[in-house]
C-alpha cells in the first residue's frame, strides 16, 4: 500500500475490504483532533497577547 494512499481508503483496502478498519481510523482522527484543541487555542491566545503588545510598542 502506498504511503500516499487516503486515510480510510488505505485501511479499507489494506484489511481486505473489513469497514471496521476504517471505523477506527475515523475514531483514532477524531480523537487525535479533539487533544490537539486546547493546544490550538492556547496558540491563538498567545498570538493575540503578542499582536496587542506588538500594537502598542
Amino acid at each position: 500500500m502506498p504511503w500516499t494512499t487516503p486515510p480510510f481508503i488505505s485501511g479499507f483496502l489494506a484489511s481486505g475490504g473489513d469497514w471496521k478498519v476504517v471505523l477506527l481510523q475515523i475514531i483514532i482522527i477524531v480523537l487525535t483532533t479533539l487533544f490537539y484543541i486546547p493546544f490550538i487555542k492556547i496558540d491563538e491566545k498567545v498570538a493575540k497577547k503578542s499582536a496587542k503588545l506588538n500594537a502598542t510598542a
